[in-house]
């Protein structure tokens, strides 16, 4: 089956390639798919999906997540890596995406994605401060106050 995502959101290449696994995935599951044979020329999706690497950034590993827990609804669900060059196909069906508002045929089912398919908290890091040498500086021209220490 041919099928074609357009992502409305700004997106690196592995998380456009997540989004397209996600989106057939969803596809799949929707037709009541007992199995399920994909391809992709991403090499870090593929050996992330298969257990091979481990997924370390926190949007990798939420989009991991994600695959792990829709395709575990698929009884047979396998993934496969292809060179980049024999992905042709799959690339024609990207860049007609990016085109979608001139496409005249619609034999070839689309959406479009306005949000990720993923959900991640935003991190917020608190860093601990140590006196400066500065400090009672600022603090006398701040505020007229002179350092206890007479050194």
């Amino acid at each position: 089956m041919e099928y074609t995502i357009c992502i409305g959101f700004k997106a690196t290449t592995n998380e456009a390639e997540y989004e397209a696994l996600l989106a057939i995935l969803r596809v799949a599951i929707k037709l009541g798919a007992d199995s399920l044979d994909t391809f992709s020329d991403s090499q870090l999706v593929v050996n992330q999906v298969q257990r091979d690497y481990l997924a370390k950034d926190t949007r990798m590993v939420a989009y991991l997540d994600e695959v792990k827990t829709m395709s575990g609804k698929i009884k047979d669900f396998r993934i496969h890596q292809i060179p980049r060059e024999k992905n042709k196909k799959a690339n024609a069906l990207a860049n007609l995406a990016s085109a979608f508002d001139f496409i005249s045929d619609r034999s070839i089912p689309l959406e479009f994605l306005t949000n990720p398919s993923i959900e991640v908290a935003k991190s917020v890091y608190h860093a601990e401060t140590s006196p400066m040498w500065m400090d009672n500086i600022i603090s006398y021209l701040q505020n007229d106050t002179l350092p206890q220490d007479k050194l």
